[in-house]
């Protein structure tokens, strides 16, 4: 007389199958889990850059966006003493800051200040942002708008850093 159900064969052949498919899910969202995680480190970065912009404005006063290269941090400082106002950003584990384009000089370690003044306005400045298994993504930080551009490499950014100022002179 036979039992009915399966063989020890049977199950270890349907858990195997079970474990490639679990497998092949984890590869194929690696990549979108990857991108996410960048976009939100870029945000994080353009949201303490407008945070800066709007405290000069509130407080109407000059401020100053300190960008550590090294630490992947960024800070704002302003008054006489140049005492930190606010809390820092630090970018997560795994990602950093690799150079920092500001006023066409590119820094690549230590700390760099940009000048905010108490309207919001800033210089245009630029940083790399890399993140685990070789992400690199620039991003661009207008000047007088804030506007946030994210960038593929760094000779397209030099372009556009580069360029000249159009004017619409032809009216």
């Amino acid at each position: 007389m036979r039992r009915r159900g399966f063989s020890l064969i049977e199950l270890t052949a349907v858990l195997l199958i079970a474990a490639i498919a679990a497998g092949a899910v984890a590869l194929n969202l690696r990549g979108p889990v990857r991108r996410a995680q960048m976009r939100d480190v870029i945000e994080q970065v353009a949201a303490f850059d407008h945070l800066t912009r709007h405290f000069a404005r509130e407080h109407d006063r000059p401020v100053r966006l300190v960008i550590d290269v090294s630490a992947g941090e960024l800070s704002r400082t302003g008054g006489q003493n140049d005492e930190m106002l606010g809390e820092a950003c630090v970018l997560p584990a795994g990602y950093r800051i690799g150079k920092l384009y500001v006023r066409g000089k590119g820094i690549t370690v230590g700390r760099a200040a940009v000048a905010c003044s108490r309207l919001g306005f800033m210089p245009t400045y630029a940083m790399c942002i890399e993140g685990p298994e070789d992400q690199v993504r620039w991003v661009l930080l207008a000047g007088l708008t804030g506007e946030v551009a994210e960038i593929d490499d760094e000779e397209q950014l030099r372009d556009i850093l580069e360029a000249p100022a159009r004017r619409d002179d032809a009216r």
